[in-house]
């Protein structure tokens, strides 16, 4: 375990904490504050100002504490937790042999991954992916957006003013809500079905192994079976 201080820096033989203005690095963890880039072999670790726990990994964000036995990240306004791992970086890029996660506006990638973003909570068993507007690409994803709370074994997507909930994929728009067994996807402009995965991006493209992408313009790419929105 590696506690970080505001002003300070605590170093240990799994762990290493890093300050608010400087670089720490561990053979087992790596920490690294907002706006930057974190790397590790086994973890990564971002804190701004609070302290950090875990037998394997904990990631502590400004406003709050996150404890778990794999990997957990905690950002202002909510929690996020997940078997696998869980990343959060305000402002930049982690990277790990098991992980990756870009903040709003970027690009998220990895085998096993989640995201949370401002004011809500994800979890997931395999992955959870957040982008505002950008890009997100993973095996098995689910994408979370502002002011609400995702949940699903495979896949689930929720949209500011809703909730979605499916066994494999549902997509919650601000215009309505859609769901399905394989998957669904909804838009303000219309909506759109494949058969293995669905992901909605308010400004941006996704895309991945199985995975259907939609952007608010009315665009879809990849599967044949995803067709334009009207």
């Amino acid at each position: 375990m590696t506690v970080f201080k505001t002003a300070g820096v605590l170093s240990a033989s799994s762990l290493t904490v890093f300050k608010t203005a400087g670089i720490l690095s561990g053979s087992s963890l790596t920490v690294f504050n907002t706006a930057g880039v974190l790397s590790g072999s086994s973890l990564t670790v971002f804190s701004s100002a609070g302290v950090l726990s875990g037998s394997s990994l904990t990631v502590f964000n400004t406003a709050g504490v996150l404890s778990g036995s794999s990997l957990t990240v905690f950002k202002t306004a909510g929690v996020l937790s997940a078997s696998p791992l869980s990343v959060f970086n305000s402002a930049g890029v982690l990277s790990g042999s098991y992980l990756t996660v870009f903040n709003t506006a970027g690009v998220l990638s990895g085998s096993y991954l989640t995201v949370f973003s401002s004011a809500g909570v994800l979890s997931g068993s395999y992955l959870t992916v957040f982008s505002s507007a950008g890009v997100l690409s993973g095996s098995s994803l689910t994408v979370f957006n502002t002011a609400g709370v995702l949940s699903g074994s495979s896949l689930t997507v929720f949209k500011t003013a809703g909730i979605l909930s499916g066994s494999s994929l549902t997509v919650f728009n601000t215009a309505g809500v859609l769901s399905g067994s394989s998957l669904t996807v909804f838009s303000s402009a219309g909506v759109l079905s494949g058969s293995s995965l669905t992901v909605f991006n308010t400004a941006g493209v996704l895309s991945g192994s199985s995975l259907t992408v939609f952007k608010t313009a009315g665009f879809l790419v990849v599967p044949a079976y995803c067709q334009e929105a009207p």
